[in-house]
């Protein structure tokens, strides 16, 4: 059974109260715990500061940004939006080499009036050399450790993901063997998900492969049925100099009832970076069934001054697909992005 409002309120109480009282009594060094899953991040290294025994590290950004839809009419939101996010975190290292820490992410955007505009993530972790625990809203850690690297700018990939999701409340487990990493992740409903990624530079380049495997239960956007998810993605990338490609594939095999669905899925990417200049293209392709999804992403980001840029997106996405009489993705849309950032 799915726990009510109510109760997840209580738990995010007790995470806050927890989180504040061991940002006053810990000490340490730092060592990040990435609780941002948003679709933009810092490219700053954090600022961190010790306070006697207690070390403090802050990262974040704020986005202004302007929306051009293909269809204005059609607009949900607003054409001017701001995002900001930021991530405060806490440590201290017990007598053992231990280190026990606390982290806080907070995100607001104003883009669509209809959603919530601030969300959080709060999480609890002790690391060691035999790895990280996690618990608090950590289940997106094995996807942004093994994912495809984002747009550059205000690019962005439609229904590039799994269409089943994790509950954000869980534990995760992390640890290292040389130059691969492994991870696991599970919800308070016992959805969960495994993976790994090997990265090491071979002569003047550098690679990466990751594999990630998935298996939840999630509700349509209607919320009235439960389609039980598990897939399989693996994501190559490889970095030259200045450039990167890379590429994911995968394969969800969707079930309700007594009725199932394979979604078969590519997505490709490259990326440049020339003086202030970065620039990236993406390509998704989908089939479900025999019902196709397609999407293009091209971003573009000038450095202006450290941590300031000017950020262009043009982003498209065509999709119409059902299974059992459930729609699964119905979205045909185009829009471009621009936006002055500031990253600290």
């Amino acid at each position: 059974m799915r726990i009510t409002n109510i109760s997840k309120g209580l738990e995010r109480t007790w995470l806050r109260g927890i989180f504040l009282l061991f940002a006053i009594a810990c000490s340490g060094s730092v060592k990040a715990v990435n609780l941002n899953y948003d679709n933009l991040s810092s490219l700053e290294e954090p600022i961190a500061t010790q306070l006697g025994e207690i070390t403090f590290s802050l990262s974040g950004l704020v986005d202004a940004a302007i929306l051009v839809p293909d269809d204005v009419s059609n607009q949900a939101g607003n054409d001017s939006f701001l995002v900001g996010n930021f991530q405060v975190q806490a440590e201290t290292q017990l007598a053992n080499s231990w280190t026990l820490g606390a982290a806080y992410f907070g995100s607001v955007d104003t883009a669509d009036s209809a959603d919530e505009s601030y969300t959080e993530n709060i999480a609890l972790f002790i690391s060691g050399v035999w790895g990280t625990l996690a618990v608090g809203d950590v289940t997106g850690t094995a996807r942004e450790l093994t994912r495809r690297r984002r747009g550059t700018g205000n690019g962005l990939l439609f229904f590039a993901d799994e269409l089943g999701t994790l509950e954000s409340l869980g534990v995760s487990y992390i640890t290292r063997f040389g130059p691969s990493r492994w991870m696991v992740t599970a919800d308070e409903e016992g959805n969960y998900e495994m993976a790994g990624t090997y990265q090491r530079p071979m002569g003047n380049k550098d690679y990466r492969f990751s594999l990630r495997w998935r298996d939840t239960e999630f509700l349509t956007s209607t919320q009235s049925q439960a389609i039980q998810s598990q897939s399989l993605t693996v994501v190559a990338e490889l970095t030259y100099g200045s450039t990167v490609l890379d590429a994911g594939f995968g394969v969800e095999q969707l079930a309700v009832s007594q009725a199932e669905v394979d979604r078969v899925y590519l997505n490709v990417g490259f990326a440049r970076k020339w003086g202030a200049w970065t620039s990236s293209a993406e390509v998704h392709v989908a089939e479900t069934d025999a019902q196709s999804e397609t999407s293009v992403a091209l971003g573009l980001r000038y450095e202006i001054a450290r941590g300031l840029s000017a950020n262009i997106g043009i982003n498209s996405g065509d999709a119409t697909v059902s299974f059992a009489d459930i729609e699964l993705l119905e979205s045909d849309d185009t829009q471009g992005t621009f936006s002055i950032r500031y990253s600290f």
